[in-house]
């Protein structure tokens, strides 16, 4: 996914990518190749002449820069100033989910079968907070068996469903009162009150849950009926139960544009049809989608039933539902921590940012993960790490993925944070392992493809919102020395 840049279509080319943050990268990378040790104040000098070409006029600016082998900042310009990070806020979030759950955590969502004493158990689907459960992202990717023994690649929503479906009726069980969706381990507040609220539809916004489901969004592929409004030719998941109003017509003249276009209120999930349908589309139009564990009780009690198994409701687990209960039936399905800070740093992925924040709120606390306690127990995962409270000062937490505009990091801290991550080997590789690389992959792809002949590595994280452009990471140099720099 893009970063957070990419509802903020107002944000200046220099501030996305031909201004300071590129300029003092390649500084930094340069002078590597000064000399085969570079000294302190040729990079100073270096790095002061990339800041003055490359500075937005009037802008705020906090620069730090870290050697890695000694933990001395080589370089700093305001770095104890508090600044707004944008996505670089993830660098923090996934680092604090490494130290607390530990590079071999799983998330791991079950489905069990619980006696309910006075007749038909419930179904119970147990979330542990995955942010890419059934992500339709990742689904294409997954292999699976059928059970002939054919080995496929890729899964959809359905197909994914109809594995949960075959599993309740391979463990014979014939009838259900209720399928329960337990999301419980996070707080219900599923949408941050700092979050531009006109933005809720779109992806990078996807409501938080304990029981994730899909990216919690709605794809729909719509295409021209001659004569009338156009249809859906596909939808997923299969929410064919959700009440749609259907606004659209069907030009498919050459003159007419395209320009359909999902709506919904922020609260509900009665949907909208709107605009023109030209052609059958190729790619999905996605909404996001409101309380979804309730909507995912709803339609797995429909596939349940199409599957021959009667089903009397379905619900999200309540106060007086059992916790740890119940007979697990089925393969667990398990998502490893790496797939996760991947997601979170390469693809700059806001759900999974906000899902792993949760996430260790509930493992360090045991209550249900929330905003509200992240804003104290994340920093002082990070202040245990550094040994030292006195270098959280000016860190303010509002969420996990930096799409709030309360969040406050210095640079010194963000370059102090990576180099307590890289010299523990505990969390080293994985760190690294989920930072995007300048010029290959995730939100830099395209960015930093002159230093190819250098020899220097750039792994670095994003961030931008309107106003704010950051970026934080490390490089590596021809002789292995690597720094650690952050521009906020």
């Amino acid at each position: 996914m893009d970063d957070n840049c990419a509802m903020n279509r107002s944000l200046s080319r220099k501030w996305r990518g031909s201004g300071v943050s590129a300029r003092f990268v390649t500084a930094v990378c340069l002078a590597f190749l000064a000399a085969t040790t570079s000294t302190v104040a040729g990079l100073r000098s270096e790095l002061q002449e990339a800041i003055r070409k490359g500075r937005p006029p009037g802008s705020r600016l906090g620069v730090s820069v870290r050697d890695l082998t000694t933990g001395q900042e080589l370089f700093g310009l305001d770095s104890a100033a508090p600044l707004i990070p944008a996505s670089n806020m993830k660098v923090i979030t996934t680092g604090a989910a490494l130290v607390s759950l530990g590079e071999d955590f799983r998330f791991r969502t079950t489905m069990r079968i619980v006696d309910r004493g006075d007749g038909r158990p419930d179904l119970h689907l147990v979330g542990d907070g995955d942010p890419v459960f059934a992500d339709p992202d990742l689904l294409s990717f997954v292999t699976w068996k059928r059970p002939d023994g054919r080995v496929e690649k890729g899964l959809d929503s359905s197909a994914f469903l109809g594995a949960w479906a075959a599993a309740v009726r391979d463990a014979n069980v014939a009838a259900i009162e209720s399928v329960v969706v337990d999301s419980r381990i996070f707080e219900p507040i599923g949408f941050h009150p700092k979050w531009p609220a006109d933005q809720f539809p779109e992806g990078y916004c996807a409501e938080v849950h304990g029981f994730n489901f899909h990216h919690n969004v709605l794809q729909v592929w719509p295409a021209p009926r001659p004569g009338g409004t156009a249809t859906i030719a596909r939808m997923s998941p299969d929410l064919a139960f959700l009440p749609i109003q259907n606004r659209t017509t069907s030009n498919r003249s050459a003159s007419a544009k395209h320009s359909f276009w999902i709506g919904r209120k922020q609260d509900g999930n009665d949907l909208t049809l709107n605009g023109n349908v030209q052609v059958a589309a190729r790619d999905p139009v996605t909404i996001t989608l409101h309380g979804m564990p309730g909507l995912l009780a709803d339609l797995f009690a429909v596939r349940l039933r199409s599957a021959g198994i009667e089903v009397g409701g379905a619900r999200i687990a309540g106060p007086t539902d059992p916790t740890g209960q119940g007979r697990t039936i089925g393969p667990p399905v398990e998502t490893p921590l790496a797939t996760v800070l991947r997601r979170c740093n390469t693809d700059s992925d806001n759900l999974s940012a906000e899902c792993l924040l949760k996430r260790v709120v509930h493992h360090e606390t045991k209550r249900p993960g929330s905003w509200a306690e992240a804003t104290s127990v994340v920093p002082g995962v990070v202040a245990r790490k550094l040994a030292d409270p006195a270098a959280v000062r000016g860190f303010v937490l509002s969420d996990g993925s930096g799409l709030s505009r309360d969040n406050r990091v210095t640079a010194s801290l963000m370059t102090a944070w990576i180099d307590s991550l890289i010299s523990d080997p505990s969390t080293d590789r994985p760190f690294r392992d989920s930072l995007a690389v300048g010029g290959e992959t995730g939100t830099v792809r395209n960015r930093f493809k002159s230093l190819e002949k250098t020899g220097c590595t750039v792994l670095c994280k994003t961030g931008f919102i309107r106003g704010v452009s950051c970026l934080s990471g490390i490089v590596v140099g021809p002789d292995g020395r690597t720094v650690a720099f952050s521009v906020l």
